[in-house]
């Protein structure tokens, strides 16, 4: 049965493209890669490289015992080893490099051995196997579906900090086992960081980095432009803070859309703040950050579960929240004055000159004071009502007043028809009043309370 190269799927015999990717079964191979179609440990069908780093190759491939795509990684540390695999798939040591080979390919596969314990770990990818072969070593990993941390920045440029802080959450936890077993990644950085739908996982284990420190011509695979720590460039004194470091370059990556600057130019290009990118975090966030990036290992967290202490310390930290609506506002502003709310339909005020004695709310009316008018002048003599001030007017609130019957319309414009006119003609103060007097001022008194009356039921039932 034939498999496509490129995705290792079924194919019918002599396809030229695939159903599944569509991609054609053409591939130029670099004379140095393994080509596709070779079988190794009996098992394992290779197809295209996926990726080349500084210490190996990674293929796709199919586990044909199992019938599964997996991933197989082959030790092949740049300018310490050549093949032409045309004509020879065996792998070869270069003289000056022979040494630190063979130390890298023992810790190649004590490394493997360690990670296979930690398949359990979310984080980091599954080790399946490990075996020699061809004159050096490789390991079979776990196929991942997706893109790398690297791709997806590319498209979008940067990401908020709570996101990118939540996607690499797990890695940073998985690591945190790692380094229990001394196991430290030093290659931390957005391309060996894989994407997938059931999260983060970190790629590349390096252990062999540190046998191959020793070598001063092995600087230019031992560190990554923007993520390897100072230790790294002096190859001294290498731990889990090495990763802290890498880590906290990544977070930045992602939330200022570039990487911080070479730690050794640290002292005359000084960490740019996040704030100058715009972004906007916690202070105790880029306190944790500018902490893990310290370039001098004694400065810098010593763990990564200090780093995440730190970075959960600040985001749980309340921050002051502070409204639109206040922003907005000028600093010479004066917080208006509350008004307080009135009863609708409240009852016409009638200015009096002479001072009364104040009644509490919801008492009945008292007579309005008049003057008396002498007797036989009724014709003449009238309500002697003081008149209203101009501002005495009935007070309403903003709500909208319910509508009244229509008795109860009439009776009040009665009543302020005949208030008007008694107002208009005033009796002398010198007049003493009559029993007319009387009947006019008890008529008015009356047409006031049944107006109220009404006014009340009819808001009640209504």
């Amino acid at each position: 049965m034939e498999f496509c190269m490129h995705c290792m799927v079924p194919l019918a015999e002599e396809a030229r493209f695939c159903p599944a990717c569509g991609k054609a079964q053409s591939y130029d191979c670099p004379p140095h890669h393994l080509q596709p179609g070779t079988l190794l440990s009996g098992r394992y069908l290779l197809g295209v490289a996926l990726g080349e780093g500084g210490f190996g190759i990674t293929y796709i491939a199919r586990d044909i015992r199992l019938g599964m795509t997996v991933a197989v990684k082959e030790f092949y540390p740049t300018g310490y080893v050549s093949r032409n695999a045309v004509h020879s798939q065996t792998v070869t040591a270069v003289t000056r490099g022979r040494e630190f080979f063979e130390k890298g390919k023992r810790k190649f596969l004590d490394e493997a051995h360690l990670l296979a314990e930690l398949h359990e770990e979310p984080g980091i990818v599954d080790v399946r196997d490990f075996f020699e072969e061809n004159n050096t070593a490789y390991i079979v990993m776990e196929y991942l579906k997706g893109e790398t941390l690297r791709t997806r920045l590319k498209r979008v440029g940067r990401l908020p900090f709570p996101l990118a802080y939540s996607m690499l959450r797990p890695v940073m936890e998985s690591l945190m086992a790692a380094h229990k077993k001394n196991v430290v990644h030093r290659d931390i950085a957005p391309d060996n960081i894989m994407l997938t739908r059931r999260g983060a996982k970190l790629l590349d284990f390096g252990a062999a980095r540190e046998v191959f420190s020793a070598d001063e011509h092995s600087l230019s695979i031992m560190v990554k432009r923007g993520y390897s720590p100072l230790e790294q460039y002096t190859k001294k004194n290498q731990g889990p803070w090495t990763d802290v470091y890498a880590l906290c370059a990544t977070l930045y990556r992602c939330v200022t859309g570039t990487a911080p600057g070479d730690p050794l130019l640290r002292s005359q290009q000084p960490l740019r703040p996040l704030a100058s990118f715009g972004v906007n975090v916690p202070p105790g966030v880029e306190a944790a950050l500018a902490k893990g990036l310290e370039p001098y290992p004694d400065r810098r967290y010593q763990s990564v579960q200090e780093l995440l202490t730190a970075l959960n310390k600040a985001l749980r930290t309340p921050q002051p929240v502070v409204s639109d609506r206040t922003d907005r506002l000028p600093q010479n502003h004066q917080p208006r004055p509350t008004v307080p709310k009135t009863v609708s339909n409240p009852r016409p005020t009638v200015s009096n000159p002479r001072p009364s004695t104040p009644r509490p709310t919801g008492a009945a009316p008292r007579p309005l004071p008049v003057q008396k008018a002498p007797r036989g002048s009724n014709d003449e003599a009238r309500a002697s009502l003081p008149r209203p001030a101009d501002d005495a007017k009935p007070h309403r609130d903003d709500r909208k007043e319910e509508e009244k019957p229509d008795d109860a319309a009439k009776t009040d414009d009665a009543l302020m028809d005949a208030l008007e006119n008694l107002k208009n003609d005033p009796a002398p103060d010198d007049e003493k009043p009559g029993v007319l007097r009387y009947f006019f001022m008890l008529l008015g008194i009356g047409a006031v309370a049944a107006a109220i009356i009404i006014s009340f039921l009819s808001a009640h039932f209504n």
